[in-house]
């Protein structure tokens, strides 16, 4: 049982780095936020505070942050009381975050649609919300 635990975590962690031949819609983006959203928006269509210590100029207002990496996501998720991860898909134009130093790892976009709510469990909080405290 622990053995199929595993595998279906590595499939939820895998990425396809772009360099492959695969289409861009083959990968799974993942965004973290608080839980109750219907679509990814951009804070300058929502009007909603910029999500964690990222100085405004970095940061753009018209674009969502979205990410292949589920643990950075729940990271950003865990800033909120009420978390969620959702699986999404990007719509519009998508573009390499650039003030992300990983490669293919975090990327913008105009908008996103979420396709999968996924929840994080308790002690995964715990360790991003101690995480960010370091």
């Amino acid at each position: 049982m622990n053995q199929k635990l595993g595998r279906r975590k590595r499939r939820l962690q895998e990425q396809v780095a772009p360099s492959t031949a695969k289409a861009a819609t083959s990968w799974r983006y993942f965004h973290g936020g608080r839980a109750g959203f219907m679509a990814i928006l951009p804070p300058s269509v929502t009007g909603a505070e910029q999500n964690g210590v990222v100085p405004d100029k970095v940061r753009r207002k018209d674009r969502v942050y979205i990410t292949t990496d589920v643990a950075t996501a729940i990271l950003w998720a865990s800033q909120h009381s009420s978390p969620m991860l959702y699986e999404v898909e990007p719509e519009g134009a998508i573009e390499a975050d650039p003030d992300h130093n990983g490669v293919d790892v975090s990327f913008q976009c105009e908008k996103a649609k979420i396709v999968a709510l996924h929840t994080i469990p308790e002690e995964t909080l715990r360790q991003a919300r101690s995480a960010l405290l370091e």
